[in-house]
């Protein structure tokens, strides 16, 4: 009969769990509107009060169920919330949210210190917290070990040292764990509540009750103990894995030396405005983005570029925010201030992408959803369990509370997320420049990096090589050629230009221009419709190319890009334009196929040309002669033939190739329209980054997936050990905050990734 009672209350028992804590979360999925409009807002949240994977995915389920909400994505590492919702929602309702959930929520103002200073206050408490107990806890901890000479203690004094220690150092997991209740949230800290409780009341229980029970005082303050040192050596670990960022903040400078009428003058910061006229003397941290107007000296700019050569600076060259003055004077002109400097959106991007997740978390995510109230109903299973089969109620509680210390998911909790932020500030310390988390991930699994020729493989800047003319002299070929060209920003179009100027020619006025992009222009000039373009153009149009041919295909063959000059649909010249390779460029291609990646370079310019630049390089394929719009639609055939694909460019005609790419990688030097398409910016325009990058991502995939297995191995192991009777609760716990600085600590190791 009470075997039959004890399944009853277990079932029960089990019954309540299931549905206190797994239905809200049925409710909430279901709860999830569609978006309500096309136009969203950002809102970023500081969330106090989260220390595991359950947490994180309570305030993410919270935040999805408040009306109007799109997405909603949180960090554990950096305890932050990224909302994306609809105008209507204020921050308001999302706070309220948090809050009713349990957690503390605040909207995150950007002050870096602030956050630094709660953060830091946290361990002071943590570590407090642990001494005391610690202190406390020693006396009943020797007294369990039994050891020869040193006499037992008197229950009642246990009593008397366990309860400070349950009931001030570990009232923070009591007064959260009611929290999380009330809210029909089950976190880490109902786990320990729960656990340190019923060993504590059990312990009095036996006491006062004159039973002759075993107390087991030693196990309710040596859990609270080592827990609390676990927190408190994850908030250090967990500091150290900021580092990067903090780095980039501490750049930040908070005065300028503005010039006024000969006179120079320390004024704060917020004060500048663009326009302002500013000085910078030697050791002098550069305040603003600007150009330089006059003097020389040589600036550090590895904290944007990673490179560590100081950079020459003369009159019209840039400086940026946060730089460092070498020994020269220089004055420059504000051109970018406050939230708009490159090292304002440096950390911009540093911290979004520190906040986002990688796909593989997603398995994490929908594991942790219902592991804590799985993890009760074990505890539950092993309470009756024990009591049914040894009658010994005292050892069913013991082994329960063991359940529940050792199943804590903490290390998976931060298993994705701290390896991310420790890459992503490692990859900024090196000028790689992730938009998020997703991007790194894709880069550790592509298999082909796909070059664009002009400005990434070789230098951007071609000259004029040669000229082959026919019917008119090599002078007025040029001059009709700079015509056509005045209006255009190509490359090719500087280069003709430049040339027309060395010559002292004056291109004359054209009389209507037409654009076709990535093959040539289409103009009239006194009277006459004249034409500059690649020769695959210029014969779809159906120019004659008699007289020009064999120039041409000479100069394509030393791999120059050759464009054709045309009148009347008569070819009159042939121009060969070089752009030599970027003298990394053969390294960093090596270096890809070393990684196990195959290349392929990708241009609208002649195969010829485009094949021996390939050859000079050690690109493996080509694929040549393409319109912009051909490049995306190149890039979906890999694709679809099962490759991973990254893209490497650096302008508009690349755009649509970088964001068809699985990756699309731009070069800091490229265009706004190319950086804002691209998943990665590498700050400096040097190739030999990019293999850099890609090691760097399979070193965040690998350490990932190495803390995932540990989490998962830890808890499948410990779990049923725990069960069975063979791990007691003060090795659980033991156990629990070890796994966490295990996590911790292998994630820390990204920050000695070096750069061959």
């Amino acid at each position: 009969m009470n075997d039959l009672v004890l399944a009853a209350l277990f079932a029960a028992s089990a019954a309540f769990v299931l549905w206190w804590f797994l239905w809200p979360m049925r409710r909430t999925r279901a709860a999830k509107p569609a978006p309500a409009s096309s136009t969203t807002l950002r809102h970023e949240l500081h969330i106090g009060g989260m220390h595991c994977a359950s947490c994180v995915g309570r305030v993410e389920s919270c935040l999805m169920n408040v009306e109007g909400v799109v997405s909603s994505s949180v960090s554990l590492p950096s305890e932050s919330a990224t909302v994306m919702a609809d105008e209507g929602v204020q921050t308001t309702h999302l706070i309220e949210a948090v809050e009713k959930a349990g957690y503390h929520a605040e909207l995150r103002n950007g002050d870096h210190h602030h956050h630094e200073h709660h953060h830091s206050q946290e361990a002071k408490t943590a570590r407090f917290n642990f001494i005391v107990a610690a202190v406390l806890s020693s006396p009943i901890l020797l007294t369990s070990m039994h050891i020869p000479g040193i006499p037992e203690l008197p229950a009642l004094i246990q009593f008397l040292l366990a309860t400070p220690v349950v009931v001030l150092c570990g009232r923070q997991f009591f007064i959260r764990a009611a929290k999380s209740i009330a809210a029909r949230n089950a976190d880490m800290d109902v786990l320990i509540a729960i656990g340190v409780g019923a060993a504590y009341l059990f312990s009095i229980a036996a006491l006062f009750s004159h039973a002759h029970l075993h107390v087991y005082f030693e196990a309710a303050t040596a859990i609270v103990t080592l827990v609390l040192l676990g927190r408190f050596l994850e908030a250090v670990s967990m500091r150290k894995t900021g580092e990067a960022i903090r780095s980039l903040f501490e750049l930040q400078p908070t005065t300028a030396l503005l010039w006024n009428e000969g006179e120079t003058k320390l004024v704060p910061l917020a004060s500048i405005k663009k326009g302002d006229i500013l000085a910078a003397r030697p050791g002098d941290r550069i305040s603003v983005d600007g150009q330089v107007i006059e003097g020389e000296s040589q600036l550090d700019e590895s904290m944007l570029s990673g490179e560590s050569m100081p950079v020459e600076k003369a009159a019209g060259d840039r400086v940026f925010a946060g730089t460092m003055n070498g020994s020269g004077w220089i004055k420059f002109v504000a051109t970018e201030v406050g939230e708009h400097t490159a090292l304002a959106q440096i950390i911009r991007a540093v911290s979004n992408a520190q906040n986002s997740k990688a796909a593989i978390q997603s398995l994490a995510d929908k594991i942790t959803s219902v592991f804590i109230p799985a993890a009760l109903l074990v505890a539950l299973g092993t309470f009756f369990g024990w009591l049914m089969f040894s009658g010994a109620f005292d050892t069913a509680v013991i082994n329960s509370v063991a359940v529940l210390i050792i199943a804590c998911p903490c290390a998976m909790g931060l298993a994705t997320p701290v390896a991310i932020v420790v890459g992503v500030g490692r990859a900024a310390q090196m000028g790689v420049l992730p938009q998020n988390a997703h991007a790194l991930e894709t880069l550790a699994r592509t298999n082909m990096i796909v070059f664009d020729k002009t400005g990434t493989i070789t230098r951007g800047k071609p000259t004029l090589t040669d000229v082959a003319s026919s019917q008119i002299s090599e002078n007025d070929a040029l001059a009709v050629a700079a015509a056509l060209e005045s209006r255009s920003e190509h490359p090719i179009a500087k280069a003709i230009i430049e040339a027309a100027r060395q010559r002292n020619i004056q291109p004359q006025p054209i009389e209507s221009f037409q654009a076709q992009a990535g093959s040539g222009v289409i103009g009239v000039l006194h009277g006459k419709s004249v034409g500059l373009g690649s020769q695959k153009f210029a014969e779809s149009i159906g120019v004659s190319l008699d007289g020009i041919q064999e120039p041409a295909n000479k100069s394509a063959k030393l791999g120059n890009t050759v464009v054709i000059l045309w009148q009347d649909n008569v070819a009159l010249a042939a121009f060969g334009i070089s752009d030599i390779p970027k003298s990394e460029a053969r390294h960093a291609v090596e270096t890809l196929k070393h990684l196990g990646l195959r290349t392929v370079l990708m241009t609208g310019d002649s195969h010829v040309s485009a094949e021996t630049i390939a050859a000079q390089v050690g690109i493996q394929s080509v694929l040549a002669e393409l319109r912009p719009e051909d490049k995306s639609e190149e890039i979906a055939k890999l694709q679809r033939q099962g490759e991973r694909v990254a893209m490497v460019g650096d302008g508009i005609n690349d755009s649509p190739a970088l964001a068809q790419a699985d990756v699309g990688i731009a070069m800091g030097s490229g265009s706004d329209i190319a950086l804002e398409t691209s998943d990665i910016t590498i700050v400096r325009s040097n190739l030999d980054a990019i293999p850099e990058a890609v090691r760097l991502s399979r070193a965040v995939l690998k350490v990932i997936k190495q803390n995932l297995f540990f989490a998962f191995f830890y808890n499948s192991l410990a779990i049923p050990l725990a069960a069975l009777g063979f791990l007691n609760p003060m090795i659980g716990a033991a156990a629990m905050a070890l796994s966490d600085i295990c996590v911790v600590g292998n994630a820390l190791r990204l920050r000695a990734f070096r750069p061959r």
